[in-house]
């Protein structure tokens, strides 16, 4: 599988030049630029917990440099897959790995803050807060609570408790990181 290979490579999210690391602290908070990622592995076992299903889009809030919409993408049987980055080099990088992957369908990168996105069409969120400012975590329950709301929202994935109304938590995965400290996953599901 050429394109495992491309997602087990190295991350170019970690080179990110000084001036893109503070152009998004600037905009998100001090830490949000930080960087690290599931390894394909773990991001594997996490879409076998998901069971991701063709009525079901896929969004990585923080997305880097694609590798887990990508891997959502080429191993799931997602209907959509979303990576929104505020980092512009970051942004680029996932571009070309898009691209070094085959381009596969139902991709589609932005490079924008999240706070700020169309979410309405997604159903399952990705969002590695490990790093994002507690006043960013803080916003990122609001907004999952008002896409569970006003969209098709029903699953979010957090390295960070949230605090969202509708939305319960249902379950954690203790999966391995590329800054070598395992983490907790937390799944919230949306109730009535």
């Amino acid at each position: 599988m050429l394109w495992r290979e491309e997602l087990e490579r190295g991350a170019a999210g970690h080179d990110a030049p000084a001036e893109d690391r503070a152009a998004v602290e600037a905009r998100a908070g001090v830490g949000a630029a930080g960087y690290g990622e599931l390894p394909a592995e773990e991001a594997g076992r996490l879409f076998r917990w998901l069971k991701l299903g063709p009525d079901d889009v896929f969004a990585d809030l923080g997305s880097g440099t694609g590798k887990l919409v990508l891997q959502a993408a080429l191993e799931t049987e997602v209907g959509g897959a979303l990576g929104v980055e505020l980092s512009r080099f970051r942004h680029e990088a996932a571009l070309e790995r898009w691209e070094r992957v085959g381009r596969p369908a139902g991709v589609e990168l932005r490079c924008e803050d999240f706070r700020r996105s169309d979410l309405s069409e997604v159903t399952v969120l990705f969002a590695g807060a490990t790093v994002f400012p507690e006043e960013l975590v803080t916003e990122l329950g609001e907004l999952a609570a008002r896409w569970a709301r006003e969209g098709r929202l029903a699953r979010v994935l957090s390295t960070r408790e949230l605090v969202a109304e509708r939305l319960r938590e249902r379950g954690r995965l203790k999966v391995e990181t590329s800054w070598g400290v395992p983490t907790a996953v937390i799944l919230y599901e949306r109730v009535a």
